[in-house]
């Protein structure tokens, strides 16, 4: 099993079997009232480079360069 971090709200998410982030809202109270999903929703994962936390690896977006 694969996680990764939402790069706009943070949350650690289980990735999906064709490495996109799950559907997902800033917080349960925000998806029962009706807002949108976090624009992070459905991003793909493949390319994030892992990282360890405890036991387990977490893939993390690492910015965007700037020149």
């Amino acid at each position: 099993m694969t996680a990764a971090q939402c790069p706009t709200c943070g949350q650690t998410l289980t990735v999906r079997s064709d490495d996109r982030l799950p559907s997902h809202w800033k917080s349960d109270r925000a998806r029962l009232a009706g807002d949108p999903q976090c624009p992070s929703s459905q991003e793909g994962t493949r390319h994030w480079p892992d990282q360890q936390a405890g036991k387990r690896s977490i893939r993390v977006k690492n910015p965007r360069r700037t020149r």
